[in-house]
């Protein structure tokens, strides 16, 4: 399993949001998204398309691009090249690889220590703007997969266009399992993504997934998702 990174970096007095995964073989893309406000500010991806089917290709090669790419981005932001007054002049505080490695294995460190919550989906979200979509998760702690019970959990949106809406809430059952049905407005001029975020005792876990776009014969179906 291809593990992608999502890390808050606090520069400057603003907080982005870098979120890195590997899209999978149907789409073999390593994809970075930074966001700030609520707002998707940059979009980074990386074609690894030559090498699937070849021998260069396997899980560690795959993480190996998705580590370089995550690491990179957040190089950019510390050397302040999303600071609204531009980047600054070439060597101002630069982020070396040494120092940005210990950053991103500190993050790593600490996350495996208080991260024991987990949100997943119990079946693939197909996710189509002005739609319904019906979402089915479930939250459990990570180590144990014991149920979250009682948990809930809330769906936003966050489109390029400034929009940010809650679409829906839910809480877990028994089996730590809930599904919640959302209406997905269209974004004809805009791309957005749903996040599903659940805080459990100070712990919090996230789902994302883009929205996709399809034509107006598909609007008014129910996806269930």
């Amino acid at each position: 399993m291809i593990t992608g990174y999502n890390m808050d970096i606090d520069h400057q007095g603003r907080v982005f949001h870098v979120q890195t995964e590997d899209r999978g073989l149907n789409n073999p893309l390593i994809e970075t998204l930074i966001y700030t406000g609520g707002e998707i500010i940059a979009k980074r991806q990386t074609s690894y398309e030559e090498i699937v089917g070849t021998d260069d290709y396997n899980e560690k090669a795959v993480q190996r691009l998705l580590e370089t790419q995550h690491k990179a981005t957040i190089r950019d932001i510390y050397n302040g090249k999303f600071d609204s007054e531009g980047p600054k002049p070439f060597g101002h505080r630069v982020i070396t690889d040494r120092s940005l490695d210990e950053v991103v294995l500190g993050y790593l460190g600490d996350q495996q220590a208080v991260d024991r919550l987990a949100l997943e989906w119990t079946h693939p979200p197909q996710i189509v703007e002005d739609a319904s979509s019906i979402l089915r998760m479930r939250v459990i702690e990570a180590n144990s997969e014991r149920p979250m019970t009682g948990a809930e959990v809330v769906v936003r949106l966050v489109a390029t266009d400034g929009r940010r809406l809650e679409l829906g809430r839910g809480t877990a059952g028994e089996d730590g399992c809930l599904a919640t049905r959302c209406e997905i407005p269209a974004l004809p001029d805009a791309n957005g993504a749903v996040f599903c975020v659940t805080t459990v005792d100070g712990m919090t876990a996230e789902l994302r997934e883009v929205i996709r776009k399809e034509p107006t014969a598909a609007q008014g179906l129910v996806h269930d998702a």
